[in-house]
């Protein structure tokens, strides 16, 4: 028997502070006192019998579990993992319906699940599901629409529309049209060419290098401009809106520069300037 034990102990046991490997309940806290083992994080899990705190190990949870920080998902010291919530539900952090949980990053959503999207985020990108879908829409709140990127339920985002043409009029008329935000600029999709939606402002400027849809580390293009990495060459540049059917504004700041269509756009009022 006296064998029995130490086999147990000496699976189950941890460092000198008394935290447990397998998922050990973390210490009371105390000022000055670490509630776990050094490499382990103290993190709430659910049971059948409710929510405990207990020790997990850094790296050590899977993609799917729950978790409190990125350093906890296996892969997260790779790049490979994050632990996120899609911002749509979890803007700051403290929502009720927060989800948080290790998901595998990404740049494209086609590197992610066929029923899930890849989202862009503080933490980075990864992939989980959307929000609506080809076969969902009215998952959608009122005046929403949805944007699929994937067949399904889950594999597109809903998002407030814009009118791309009358952005110009909101800062002297806010119901000219479908208006964005003093803060934000009205963008559209480079998958969807007859979808835009209002987003953040950028600090780019015309033909400066910017961040796609797919995200990395450069901005986004300034209110008027949008950025596309469908236009020629391999990073995204800011374009110009302009109006190609039915003659006014906005025109191309250039002399002399085409108002070109869109691939899949041939039929839309907007195109982009040309050289």
């Amino acid at each position: 028997m006296k064998n029995v034990f130490l086999i147990l102990a000496a699976l189950t046991l941890g460092g000198a502070g008394g935290c447990l490997q397998f998922d050990a309940p973390c210490e009371d806290p105390e000022p000055g006192k670490a509630r776990c083992d050094v490499g382990y994080e103290c993190v709430k899990e659910d049971t059948p019998v409710g929510e405990r705190e207990v020790c997990k190990k850094r790296g050590s949870l899977d993609i799917g579990e729950k978790c409190q920080g990125s350093e906890l998902c296996r892969g997260s010291a790779q790049g490979a993992s994050v632990c996120a919530d899609k911002p749509s539900r979890c803007r700051t952090g403290t929502e009720a319906e927060c989800d948080f949980r290790c998901r595998p990053t990404c740049s494209s959503h086609e590197q992610c699940g066929t029923d899930q999207i890849c989202w862009a985020d503080a933490t980075g990108n990864f992939c989980q599901e959307g929000d609506c879908g080809v076969d969902n829409q009215d998952a959608c709140p009122s005046g929403q629409e949805c944007l699929w990127f994937k067949g399904g339920p889950t594999g597109g985002l809903c998002f407030a529309p814009c009118d791309l043409l009358l952005q110009s009029d909101c800062n002297t008329n806010p119901n000219a049209g479908r208006c964005c935000a003093p803060q934000e600029s009205c963008i559209h999709f480079a998958t969807n060419p007859a979808a835009a939606a209002c987003l953040g402002a950028g600090t780019g400027n015309l033909a400066d290098l910017c961040d796609t849809e797919e995200g990395n580390s450069l901005p986004s293009c300034k209110e008027g401009l949008f950025c596309s990495d469908l236009l020629g060459g391999d990073t995204g540049r800011c374009y110009q809106y302009c109006r190609r059917l039915g003659g006014g504004g906005p025109a191309c700041d250039r002399a002399g520069a085409p108002c070109l269509s869109f691939l899949g756009g041939e039929n839309l009022e907007w195109g982009y300037c040309g050289e």
